[in-house]
């Protein structure tokens, strides 16, 4: 969904669905914001850096945390980054790298017990990654549509209104 947008450091878009018992968050970022670099690991250190990060990523429920009323249990991860080996579920097209400027994709879905209970999420990337800055948010459930900017310092996304 986001991979038409501008590409830019610091950045990273973030879609938030909550259908039913599902909440959905999808996340398009650069690298840079994951590793510090946009390209396959040169080295070990890299490669160590980027299979950190990659770890983080797949321990989502660490990095997007809901009311502990609304049940949410981590159900799959799935993660593109063709430069760091990561290829598209289900075997489709991987994103092209353009310009070397690599993105990842990231797609994390969480079953809830009690939906009505999912007012907010926790988005702790900021702490688990120093590269992001600023995070474009879109959200769509049953109370409707919003839209947020998220930063270090308010890393809360309202969910319901």
């Amino acid at each position: 969904w986001a991979h038409g947008k501008a590409h830019q450091h610091g950045v990273a878009q973030l879609a938030v669905v909550v259908d039913g018992s599902k909440l959905v968050i999808e996340l398009d970022t650069p690298l840079d914001n994951l590793i510090g670099f946009e390209r396959a690991p040169r080295n070990a250190a890299e490669r160590q850096r980027a299979d950190a990060a990659i770890a983080k990523l797949r321990a989502a429920e660490g990095l997007f945390k809901t009311y502990v009323e609304a049940g949410c249990v981590l159900s799959s991860v799935n993660l593109e980054a063709p430069v760091l080996g990561l290829k598209a579920a289900g075997g489709g097209e991987p994103a092209k790298v353009e310009d070397g400027h690599a993105d990842l994709a990231g797609r994390f879905e969480f079953d809830c017990r009690e939906p009505a209970e999912l007012r907010h999420v926790d988005v702790g990337l900021f702490s688990a990654f120093t590269g992001f800055k600023r995070i474009e948010a879109q959200v769509a459930g049953p109370k409707g549509q919003s839209k947020a900017t998220l930063r270090p310092a308010s890393a809360r996304l309202t969910l319901a209104r």
